[in-house]
């Protein structure tokens, strides 16, 4: 399965380079800024170069964690964020 995570952002002014660090995911992590895919991860690190994605004011942020099939063959395993995610700014 898949589970969405949500969060608006706000920029008084766009930094010069912006990484969004998820932190501890299981298992595959979808990043997407104002409907803009920033990227997949299957693995740490869980890191997404956003820079080109923001703007000042407003922004959408979805995360998506999707489980992978080894659940069905093997005992589950805990899937999703399981840490909080920062938003790593340069000025």
């Amino acid at each position: 399965g898949e589970v969405v995570y949500r969060n608006t952002i706000e920029l008084p002014s766009l930094p010069s380079r912006a990484v969004l660090d998820l932190g501890d995911v299981r298992e595959v992590a979808e990043v997407f800024v104002n409907d803009e895919s920033a990227g997949v991860r299957m693995w740490p690190p869980y890191r997404f170069d956003v820079t080109d994605l923001l703007r000042e004011g407003s922004n959408d942020l979805d995360v998506r964690v999707g489980a992978t099939a080894a659940n069905l063959f093997d005992k589950p395993r805990d899937s999703g964020l399981l840490s909080v995610p920062r938003l790593l700014v340069e000025e």
